[in-house]
């Protein structure tokens, strides 16, 4: 399955198999829902945008890889980077594991709101 310079309303592939998922310029402008898919060869995002929720966690690929994709909801983007980490991380791949934790944590601090970042920058010093 393949999907180049496209706008999604929203995309649900849960219970689905596939044996490749490609998402070339593609904006899916809502949640994109993958839970119980199996993705024989791996998935892949190139210059994509996500602006609704991300359901990854009972994804099952061998390749995970988000390149130079946007997120617009922190904690979508954190739940697709840890998954992805944790494939890369069984791939063997550390350095590009490595770039999926530091967008993870990212995420996790775009989350928190300025005066949770204030204070823990007082408590650092």
């Amino acid at each position: 399955m393949s999907f180049g310079n496209v706008v999604l309303e929203s995309l649900n592939l849960s219970n689905s198999k596939l044996d490749t998922a490609l998402f070339i310029n593609t904006t899916i402008q809502g949640d994109l829902r993958a839970s119980e898919t199996r993705v024989k060869s791996g998935v892949l995002f190139f210059n994509s945008r996500i602006g609704g929720y991300v359901d990854f966690l009972t994804l099952s690929t061998p390749f995970l890889v988000f390149d130079e994709t946007e997120f617009d909801d922190p904690e979508s983007q954190e739940e697709a980077c840890r998954k992805a980490k944790i494939i890369l991380e069984e791939m063997g791949d550390r350095e590009l594991s490595d770039e999926y934790f530091y967008r993870e944590m990212d995420a996790k601090r775009r989350q928190k709101g300025t005066l949770t970042k204030y204070l823990e920058l007082i408590a650092v010093q």
